[in-house]
């Protein structure tokens, strides 16, 4: 949960929640358009409706706009999706805890 939230209500469509959502995942706006199976365009014209009902200047500051209004949820941190494991019980190459090149994390960043 965001530790601030100024629960301001602002009109924004049920499909600018959606796009402003899966930009705070970290996708950009072709990917998010895949995500909902939309047109690219509309995905842009949600962005940028999104934008003004917001009074932002870009893209990122209506995600954190939203997020700090309370109109879209905090995506979930690094390291909070469990582990995979295989059938011997070792992390599965790729999983959220192995980084891809297969050596440990660094301490400082071992997901909790």
């Amino acid at each position: 949960m965001c530790p601030i939230r100024r629960d301001r209500a602002t009109p924004l469509s049920q499909h600018q929640r959606a796009v402003l959502s899966l930009l705070a995942t970290g996708l950009t706006s072709g990917e998010v358009a895949d995500v909902l199976r939309a047109p690219a365009s509309d995905v842009r014209s949600d962005i940028r409706a999104a934008i003004r009902a917001l009074k932002a200047r870009s893209k990122l500051e209506a995600v954190v706009v939203a997020l700090l209004d309370g109109l879209i949820e905090c995506p979930p941190g690094p390291g909070s999706m469990p582990a995979q494991r295989d059938q011997a019980g070792g992390d599965v190459e790729g999983s959220p805890s192995v980084p891809p090149d297969g050596r440990p994390a660094p301490e400082a960043f071992t997901p909790v």
